[in-house]
């Protein structure tokens, strides 16, 4: 398993932790950063839903299962060890600390590899980062990432259309909002799958025109029908139209687990 911490703004602010369980100054070479012994807490985890008030069946016992279900953020306790071996200077310990509380407050992103493949989340370091000083070259932390979007993501793949269909894939186990691009100055173009519908119009001067369902907000031009939907698990087909009808459009899909 390898799990890596980096700024949301900045990946070259980031943390690769190995797993490594307790590390021995005594055997090593250089200096290491890896996961502690009780590696990476709530990655596992199934999502828990968000309290909801479940209303009283007047006519029967119990009550009426809640309509809209919603979950939880994710919460994630990464514990990591840092040690260095006799041939690094006792002073990178303090330099690793500064680049560890840096990360205190900021929005990062959260990469683990493991047997399952590589899969991400985004959230905030939300609470302090306490360090335990074993030694002069060795000390355990364990930082706590808050994740209001509790999916778990793999990495963008990106669907072409053909004949007005776009077929895709979800290969997660969530539905995920989709994006959009369309390519050769585009007037207006639509998107529909099961009943919803995404539509927009524009005046032509864009060569390209870029739609994220997350926030439906294009990059040039207006969103018309406003119906935004998910891909749902498995494989879906997507209709789609263009003006002119040599526009070409995409959909950036990134499977999504629970």
């Amino acid at each position: 398993m390898r799990v890596i911490i980096e700024h949301a703004a900045d990946a070259a602010q980031r943390l690769v932790l190995v797993d490594g369980g307790t590390l021995d100054p005594l055997y090593m070479v250089g200096e290491a950063v890896a996961l502690g012994e009780d590696g990476i807490e709530g990655w596992y985890d199934s999502l828990a839903l968000r309290d909801a008030d479940i209303e009283s069946n007047p006519a029967n016992h119990g009550g009426f299962l809640p309509v809209t279900r919603w979950f939880d953020s994710r919460v994630l306790t990464i514990h990591g060890v840092y040690a260095i071996s006799s041939l690094v200077g006792a002073s990178a310990v303090g330099r690793f600390l500064d680049r560890l509380n840096a990360f205190a407050g900021e929005t990062v992103k959260v990469t683990v590899i493991d047997a399952q493949g590589t899969r991400s989340v985004t959230g905030v370091v939300s609470a302090q980062i306490p360090v335990a000083r074993k030694t002069d070259r060795a000390c355990e932390w364990s930082m706590i990432v808050t994740c209001a979007d509790p999916f778990k993501y793999g990495s963008p793949v990106t669907w072409a259309e053909a004949g007005g269909r776009l077929v895709v894939e979800n290969r997660g186990t969530a539905s995920v909002l989709p994006s959009v691009t369309v390519t050769g100055l585009p007037t207006a173009f639509s998107f529909a799958l099961d009943g919803h519908e995404v539509s927009w119009t524009g005046n032509g001067g864009a060569r390209s025109v870029s739609l994220d369902f997350a926030v439906m907000v294009p990059s040039a031009g207006t969103v018309g029908t406003d119906d935004a939907f998910r891909i749902p698990p498995g494989r879906s087909v997507v209709t789609v139209e263009t003006t002119p009808e040599t526009a070409v459009a995409s959909m950036v899909v990134r499977d999504a687990w629970r």
